[in-house]
């Protein structure tokens, strides 16, 4: 059997998307591969791994070039045919030797002959600053395979480099339910999921919920669901102390639930609680998105962005999904759907599972030779 060596940044209970994925993606072909796992070393991700008795794991403090050095090393002590890289994640924080891996690896392959398949699972491009693209694009470059679960980028990066790329989806970790869903008696429970960081739209959710409160005061309880990263460097710290600064002057302080890090039990218990998810994606609904997924997975309403065309597509006909153009577009929606007496996502509509039987299958890219 080949060998294959899996590297991320991110990896369960890091506190981002990517990690989970990471996590789901990396569970399935432990089952069926010889498979070495590289990923960081911080206190969540490490106690993830020895509670499910993770082997052939190599933590690392850093990304730095000694890493890079260390885990080249790994390559051809093991004799490693295949590389995976899962990127980005915030679980390489600012450190970008890692963005040179492929590159170095394909000049060893043709001056010493060998035979290394390199593929890259991306997660976003279009939508990064310019620093982050430009740091990218030698592993899109380098890369033999290529998987982005964003439709979005599928298509700009198929333009650009042709038939190593392809569409996957990322799946969710969350249990699926149908049942329908009736909204909490008093309040209604308005929530976001995911971590605190750019790009998400959290200015945009923030503006919403202090309109609806000025509007409509104790009418809505507000939930953060997850909240801020623990046991990274200071990539995300000023941008979080914005964020809590905002909270503060828009008089939310005590009108917001921030529950913290959700430890993997707790997680759909307190998704069941929101009544309705609110997601202002500054990029767009894409089906990258696991924290749409994720209250797609548990029948809760959702407003939200505009989506891609595959999203436009795939959800034109799910009445639980609001995707809107503007913040006042999301503010009526909202209110629409808190004047139902009862209500649930997408239901039994075609989107819902179309998505349910497609995504959560498809943990693994799909172009990967070693896939089931």
């Amino acid at each position: 059997m080949e060998k294959i060596l899996y590297i991320t940044g991110s990896f369960p209970r890091l506190g981002d998307g990517i990690g989970d994925a990471a996590g789901k993606l990396y569970s399935s072909m432990i089952k069926e591969q010889d498979l070495l796992l590289v990923t960081t070393d911080i206190p969540g991700i490490r106690n993830y791994i020895e509670e499910n008795k993770y082997k052939n794991v190599l933590l690392v403090p850093n990304w730095r070039l000694g890493t890079v050095i260390r885990i080249f090393k790994l390559v051809r002590k093991n004799r490693i045919k295949k590389i995976l890289i899962e990127y980005a994640g915030n679980g390489y924080r600012k450190d970008l030797f890692i963005s040179f891996f492929f590159f170095f690896i394909r000049i060893w392959i043709f001056f010493c002959e060998k035979k290394i398949e390199c593929h890259l699972r991306l997660h976003e491009y279009t939508m990064c600053r310019i620093a982050r693209k430009i740091f990218t694009w030698p592993l899109v470059k380098s890369c033999h395979h290529l998987d982005t679960p964003s439709f979005v980028e599928y298509e700009y990066l198929k333009k650009k480099f042709g038939n190593k790329v392809f569409k996957s989806g990322i799946g969710s970790n969350i249990n699926w339910t149908d049942s329908k869903k009736a909204l909490s008696e008093g309040k209604v429970n308005l929530g976001f999921f995911g971590g605190i960081y750019p790009g998400k739209g959290i200015e945009n959710l923030l503006k919403i919920w202090s309109e609806l409160e000025q509007k409509y005061p104790e009418h809505f309880q507000y939930y953060l669901l997850g909240g801020f990263p623990q046991n990274l460097t200071s990539v995300f710290d000023h941008y979080q102390e914005e964020i809590q600064r905002l909270i503060h002057e828009k008089g939310l302080s005590s009108k917001i639930i921030i529950t913290g890090f959700l430890p993997e039990k707790e997680i759909e218990k307190q998704l069941d609680m929101i009544d309705i998810a609110v997601l202002p994606y500054e990029d767009g609904l894409t089906l990258r998105r696991g924290s749409f997924l994720a209250f797609l997975c548990r029948n809760v309403a959702v407003v939200t962005s505009s989506g891609d065309t595959e999203a436009r597509e795939l959800f034109k006909d799910a009445d639980g999904i609001k995707m809107c153009t503007n913040e006042q577009e999301m503010i009526d929606a909202i209110l629409d759907y808190s004047k139902q007496g009862k209500y649930y996502a997408a239901g039994l509509s075609n989107g819902q599972f179309t998505v349910k039987h497609n995504l959560p299958g498809s943990q693994k890219s799909a172009n990967f030779p070693y896939q089931a």
